[in-house]
């Protein structure tokens, strides 16, 4: 069985850290480069890699690398789905190209939650609401818009990190919540993977965001404790998808109880 040790599994602290401060080293050179080519320019300069065999793991210090050399993440979350809307802000203000273009020339990972609702939501039928996209968009269903900003990514050599960041957009503690069992959280995370799954640039899945409240960890807690949720989910979908070389980004708990009473605020996210 998966445990939560394995190189590809890290804790996602620094990472997202990075991600929402910006920080990159003097070794970063700017966005990756994509468009039809076979291979992709990382941040960097020397190295150059097929997109075919890219292969993510960590390091025991908390580094990411990919195929085993240092990779320097700079990126930003896009929100939206996993808001009421379900769908990707601005999409009404400026066209996705355009959106993308900037975030090229800055970024090279785009964080982009969604909620348990949207990922089970009608892959034929569900569409935005109208006044919320534009540009070309308005024909198009939620979905189909998803798949848009994927390739659009994939064309500017932008690596994409899934995080399944709630529930149905109410901050939820744990990872099921009223009608949403366990069974629908590790669903939608297949419906995510056998969709996007095979796309190059689907590079992480952060698989919860911010466990808190009631969110325990370690404390033979079956109905709270996150290691073993994690360690579940991990399991099935490296089962069903044995291809996908991405890294599973685990997020610690708000509180630790390890022998303090009252419980000690740790890092949540």
């Amino acid at each position: 069985m998966a445990r939560l040790s394995s190189s590809s599994v890290l804790l996602s602290g620094l990472l997202l850290s990075a991600i929402l401060l910006g920080h990159v080293s003097s070794e970063s050179t700017g966005a990756l480069r994509g468009g039809n080519s076979t291979t992709t320019r990382a941040l960097a300069p020397a190295q150059c890699l097929d997109k075919a065999t890219l292969d993510w793991t960590s390091s025991p210090n908390g580094a990411v690398l990919l195929n085993g050399k240092p990779f320097h993440i700079k990126g930003i979350s896009w929100f939206g789905l996993e808001k009421g809307e379900e769908m990707l802000h601005g999409l009404n203000k400026r066209p996705m190209g355009d959106i993308l273009d900037f975030v090229k020339s800055n970024f090279n990972v785009i964080r982009l939650p969604f909620s348990v609702k949207f990922a089970l939501s009608d892959q034929r039928s569900k569409r935005p609401d109208p006044y919320i996209v534009g540009f070309g968009l308005e024909d198009l269903t939620s979905w189909e818009v998803l798949d848009k900003f994927m390739d659009e990514c994939a064309e500017r050599g932008l690596f994409v990190m899934l995080d399944q960041h709630d529930i149905v957009g109410d901050k939820a503690e744990l990872w099921y919540e009223g009608v949403y069992t366990e069974e629908y959280s590790i669903k939608a995370w297949e419906v995510m993977f056998e969709r996007y799954g095979n796309h190059y640039n689907m590079f992480a899945a952060d698989l919860r965001n911010e466990p808190h409240g009631l969110a325990s960890w370690g404390e033979s807690s079956p109905l709270t404790d996150y290691n073993h949720y994690y360690e579940r989910l991990i399991n099935r979908l490296a089962r069903k998808f044995p291809d996908w070389k991405g890294l599973w980004l685990v997020e610690g708990t708000q509180y630790n109880n390890e022998g303090y009473e009252p419980p000690v605020p740790q890092w949540w996210g």
